[in-house]
């Protein structure tokens, strides 16, 4: 008995191994290329998750797509930091997974402004359950009377990208 992908799944894997396999070359002309190295690596790691998104036919499952995005950037930095004696500062991290992240964004077609939009309207939205429910504003006044700030809603980012896809 053949195992779940069986035959079928190892030569789709094998395909896509195959297609990507120039890759590597492209992504290290990618993250040596003159400019900003944040911008450069991010770039190239968006750009690499993308590719392995076509290249399964969109069989890649959305959810991991930032995730690889993240592993593959930190590897960039680190080849960056071993090969080419780049300082990576908090600065570099912060401005390349920001960049990283905008390209997993651009590439699941989500505008800056489309992000922004959701993203108010989930805030707007969590805020008026809260406030509907009361318990909110008990929460709140407790920690502020020990001096920590009011707790924001969980999950509206999450909800939000949801709504937007």
């Amino acid at each position: 008995m053949e195992q779940p992908g069986g035959t079928q799944g190892r030569h789709a894997q094998r395909s896509v191994l195959t297609r990507v396999a120039d890759k590597p070359l492209s992504a290290k002309r990618q993250l040596t290329k003159p400019g900003n190295p944040a911008q450069n690596v991010a770039e190239g790691a968006a750009k690499l998750v993308g590719e392995l998104y076509r290249q399964s036919n969109g069989s890649m499952p959305v959810a991991i797509m930032a995730p690889a995005t993240m592993i593959l950037m930190c590897e960039g930095l680190d080849f960056l930091s071993k090969m080419k004696g780049a300082q990576i500062t908090p600065q570099l991290l912060a401005q390349a997974t920001q960049n990283a992240s905008q390209g997993v964004l651009q590439l699941l077609g989500v505008s800056q402004q489309k992000l922004h939009q959701v993203v108010a309207q989930g805030m707007h939205q969590a805020h008026a359950r809260l406030a509907s429910s009361g318990v909110a504003m008990q929460v709140n006044a407790a920690r502020a009377q020990s001096g920590m700030p009011p707790q924001q809603p969980v999950g509206i980012i999450n909800r939000a990208m949801r709504r937007a896809r």
